[in-house]
């Protein structure tokens, strides 16, 4: 549901959440489900963040933005449970083999390792690479999309928020577009170290505090998801649940691109995803994403020399700081900045995760963290599934 703004000094909203991404999302479907007036402020007119499926100009399907493998790890289940428990729905989460082939110049092979040499990136896509992964039927791609259409809380679209001010009996306000103040008890941020450093006054972080978020390990991501007409011919003898690549190349500038291909559609045409890691030193460099572009197409063409020609349809996105980690070591919460107690920062910098297993994560512990963060006179009680 998405409202038009109405200019005030102060919100009717217990609860304000920036960033409608998948975070921000659940965080409001959860509030929403325990009774609280909650709004979601977004700066764009996109809702559902990189990961929501792209509309295709070929088919009626989706195309395919995400790589839909998750680690099998016990934390990561658990936040699927709480996401079915959250929206009483069945997402069929199955447990299966990965199989992983990486290539160096080369037709590809089982990917062993990168040895003791590791790319830079590989603390962002570790948790891609594991040799048994989950897999849900229903996408989680797909539940973006499905809450974004389907919600009841309130959403605002093109409403960037340009400061954090700490108000008066323990309010937060902030500032919308430059210029409209909304204020509420309660902030939920899903933003980037990054964008909270200039969102939140000097006086309001300690210079260690400060150091710290400047210190972020953060990277951008340069992806591409392709629809080809015909099923990918040097593919068709290889096992597709799921199969993932690693496509190293020749040039050391560039960190490994890490693809899936999907199993073929009904209508016998097949969707990859393809994804590169982009560091923050290199973001004042205009010249390396259109270098980083030409080395992937370069990469894919080398594991299939038809694949251009069997091209229908390509997608090209570039998303700011997508991934990352930070450690901020307070002793309360990791989210909760020490000055700063009625504002929870859900970003998925925080996360043991990387994509969308991070943003949910954080949605996940929020829940959890719930009773102890949320400081306002509503009840709280009956926690969801999972917790």
């Amino acid at each position: 549901m998405t409202q038009n703004f109405l200019s005030q000094k102060s919100s009717p909203f217990d609860v304000l959440v920036i960033g409608a991404n998948f975070s921000g999302l659940l965080i409001c479907e959860y509030l929403y489900r325990k009774g609280l007036q909650v709004a979601l402020l977004e700066s764009s007119e996109r809702i559902g963040g990189s990961y929501l499926p792209m509309t295709s100009i070929s088919s009626k399907n989706s195309l395919p933005s995400h790589l839909e493998v998750y680690p099998n790890h016990p934390l990561m289940m658990q936040n699927l449970k709480w996401l079915e428990g959250l929206l009483q729905m069945e997402l069929k989460i199955s447990v299966v083999e990965s199989q992983i082939l990486y290539s160096l110049q080369d037709y590809p092979r089982p990917w062993l390792g990168f040895g003791e040499k590791l790319p830079d990136c590989y603390p962002r896509i570790s948790s891609y690479l594991s040799p048994s992964v989950l897999v849900t039927k229903f996408p989680l791609s797909e539940v973006i999309q499905k809450i974004g259409a389907e919600a009841k809380f309130k959403i605002f679209k093109h409403k960037e928020v340009t400061k954090f001010i700490l108000g008066h009996e323990n309010s937060i306000e902030v500032e919308v577009n430059g210029e409209a103040l909304w204020k509420s008890q309660q902030i939920v941020s899903t933003l980037s170290p990054q964008q909270m450093l200039q969102l939140l006054p000097s006086e309001g972080l300690t210079p260690t505090h400060r150091q710290r978020l400047m210190k972020a390990d953060s990277w951008h991501m340069l992806s591409l998801s392709l629809r080809h007409r015909h099923k990918i011919k040097s593919l068709e003898s290889m096992d597709q649940q799921p199969l993932l690549f690693l496509l190293q190349g020749g040039n050391q500038d560039f960190e490994p691109t890490l693809g899936r291909v999907f199993p073929p559609n009904e209508d016998g045409s097949q969707d990859s995803v393809w994804f590169n890691l982009i560091h923050l030193k290199h973001q004042d460099d205009h010249d390396y994403v259109g270098q980083l572009l030409r080395h992937i197409r370069k990469q894919l063409k080398r594991l299939d020399p038809q694949l251009g020609e069997n091209l229908v349809e390509e997608k090209i996105i570039l998303t700011e700081n997508s991934h990352g980690n930070l450690d901020l070591n307070f002793s309360k919460s990791k989210n909760i900045l020490p000055e700063w107690d009625h504002l929870f920062w859900a970003t998925s910098y925080l996360s043991d995760f990387n994509g969308l297993a991070a943003e949910l994560q954080m949605a996940a512990l929020f829940a959890q963290e719930s009773k102890d963060c949320i400081k306002l006179n509503k009840n709280l009680e009956g926690e969801a599934q999972a917790f």
